[in-house]
């Protein structure tokens, strides 16, 4: 049992890069203006909203936009992404 690994098109994979860096810039630090740690808002960020966006794109745009896939997606991009941005947060670099 093979399956393919997904490719993005070129439009996905601009609105991820553009969704992903606009989030790091403009939301953490709106999120460290309201008193919140600059780690706690990376993790947040890219735990649940950067990985959402990626989820939303790789499925919605480029996929075969089923909702059981999007959420698969989410809540495997949303650990995946969650414990890097902790790890890094306490100076573990994976």
């Amino acid at each position: 049992m093979s399956t393919s690994i997904q490719s993005f098109s070129f439009k996905g994979a601009i609105l991820i890069a553009c969704s992903v860096l606009l989030l790091n810039i403009g939301v953490i630090p709106l999120l460290v203006m309201l008193g919140i740690s600059q780690s706690m808002a990376a993790v947040f960020v890219n735990g649940l909203l950067s990985s959402g966006s990626i989820a939303y794109i790789s499925v919605f745009i480029d996929g075969n936009q089923e909702r059981k896939t999007f959420l698969k997606r989410y809540g495997l991009f949303g650990l995946l992404f969650g414990i890097t941005a902790y790890l890094w947060s306490i100076n573990i670099f994976i």
